[in-house]
């Protein structure tokens, strides 16, 4: 049976994370929760479900699984507001990893990943909560990411690199 899922979000890294959800047989894509579009209105399809004020009664309905869906681009404070939404609701975060990615079997992934389209994670590295690894990204070997980090599509570092909360490359 799969995991019955929600997007926070229904902007433009809502699209990416459409496609990529629905690319994962794990999970069911129910809809959307956002501030800013009207119930019932559809992103790529899925159907808007409410606001974020509505997650409490969301989670109540059955959904146990919710998405970061807000890129936060040089704002990170406005993504993790939302993560804070999420967890204050009661939903779980999981890791999303696009099938085309590579992930080393000794890499470890916090809750609320997100690594996306071609993308490649080297051995001994670890992500933290609620980072962003955009199309594309490469981490060599023993990189460790803070949590709530946005890499930009195309974005490298090398061996043995750490980098710290709410950082932007790229």
């Amino acid at each position: 049976m799969k995991e019955r899922i929600l997007l926070c979000g229904g902007g433009g890294h809502a699209k990416t994370l459409i496609d990529l959800i629905r690319s994962l047989p794990a999970y069911e894509l129910v809809g959307i929760a956002d501030d800013a579009l009207d119930l019932g209105q559809e992103v790529l399809g899925v159907p808007v479900l409410g606001s974020t004020r509505d997650l409490a009664q969301l989670r109540a309905s059955g959904i146990r699984c919710a998405v970061n869906a807000v890129g936060g681009i040089g704002a990170p404070e406005v993504r993790w507001r939302v993560f804070e939404r999420i967890i204050d609701a009661g939903f779980s975060q999981p890791a999303l990893v696009h099938p085309s990615a590579i992930v080393e079997p000794t890499v470890v992934l916090a809750d609320g990943v997100q690594i996306l389209a071609n993308s490649y994670v080297s051995s001994a590295s670890s992500v933290g909560f609620g980072s962003l690894l955009n199309a594309g990204v490469i981490l060599s070997h023993d990189n460790h990411v803070g949590r709530c980090v946005n890499l930009s599509p195309g974005a490298t570092c090398g061996g043995d690199v750490a980098i710290g909360d709410f950082t932007q490359i790229g």
